[in-house]
């Protein structure tokens, strides 16, 4: 098995003993801490692979403001998946409503933070509107409610104490069919701004690397015909070793991942045989883009991602990048 797939099978299970255990860290909070133990103990194990942790990297910053989410966008109710390359967000800053030992955390934390793993589990399509106690306990601006998702963005904290065994709580969020992105991203803001401490700053770059703005981009290219899911079996020593520990505690993970990738990593080639003759000299690079596309039988738009490709004639040298020299002048 692949080496990548083990560390996310005993990483799972490491965060979910310590989280369960009640040590606890001033980098965790407590309050949300139900939740995820919730997407570490229950659902499928998923792996995001480097390639396509880099499409939605790009993609998220491209993303229209006004993209809808859809809970039909998840590939499973419920989840947790380890990201082969985690992602950033946005410059930290101190608040003076904070305390000095908080202060001293966000300093710590302040341009290096990397969100490495995400968790969801939806809320019944039956589940009475504002039932869900955990939520009302972490203080949302709204619980999850019926058929909602609520989304859990964790860190590593090996990364700023070497040898730590646990994980960081950054954030706690619901999504509902029809949340506008950047809509939603002021009103988690906000409320958070509300109670005094936020630690994200009121700007375009907040905005468009948002963690919420990389959970859209995520959920709806994953749903998307450019992604595939494989499951991978544990190597036997993994299996063995997970079986053992679920025999005492029931919450150790399935011994097997579901590796989240690019259904094309071939480059894909447009022809034209319709099309005017033209003696193309090169073939080029055309970077993945966002379409509003026309869906007949819904008679409806809906944006969709389209991939990069190589665009020209296969028998042609593919044209060197160019670099652009900006010149000042007075």
């Amino acid at each position: 098995m692949n080496t990548l797939h083990v560390t996310a099978l005993e990483t799972r299970l490491r965060w979910f003993r310590w989280g369960s255990s009640g040590v606890g860290s001033p980098y965790t909070n407590d309050v949300s801490l139900t939740a995820y133990l919730d997407t570490l103990r229950d659902g499928p194990t998923f792996v995001m692979n480097a390639p396509f942790c880099d499409l939605v990297d790009y993609a998220r910053q491209t993303i229209p403001d006004d993209l809808v989410y859809e809970n039909a966008w998840l590939v499973q109710p419920q989840g947790w998946m380890w990201l082969e390359r985690p992602f950033h967000v946005p410059p930290l800053r101190p608040n003076a409503a904070m305390t000095p030992l908080e202060q001293e955390h966000v300093e710590k934390l302040r341009q290096h933070l990397r969100i490495c793993a995400v968790g969801w589990y939806r809320a019944d399509d039956d589940t009475p509107d504002n039932v869900l106690p955990d939520a009302l306990q972490h203080g949302l601006p709204r619980p999850p409610g019926p058929g909602a998702t609520q989304f859990c963005c964790f860190y590593d904290l090996n990364e700023f104490e070497p040898g730590h065994p646990g994980f960081g709580t950054w954030s706690l969020f619901g999504l509902r069919d029809g949340d506008k992105v950047l809509e939603r991203i002021h009103q988690f803001e906000q409320y958070t701004g509300s109670r005094d401490n936020r630690i994200y700053a009121q700007d375009r770059t907040t905005d468009m690397l948002h963690d919420m703005r990389w959970v859209y981009t995520a959920m709806h290219l994953m749903s998307q015909k450019l992604a595939t899911t494989k499951e991978h079996t544990a190597d036997r020593a993994t299996r063995r070793r997970l079986e053992r520990e679920r025999e005492t505690t029931p919450a150790t993970p399935q011994p097997s991942v579901r590796v989240v990738t690019l259904r094309r990593l071939e480059e894909a080639r447009s022809s034209d045989p319709q099309g005017h003759k033209v003696d193309w000299q090169w073939q080029w690079h055309v970077r993945g883009f966002w379409r509003e596309q026309w869906y007949a039988t819904e008679k409806a738009h809906k944006t969709i991602w389209i991939e990069d490709f190589i665009k020209g004639p296969a028998d042609k040298p593919l044209k060197p990048p160019v670099h652009t020299i900006y010149v000042a002048r007075r």
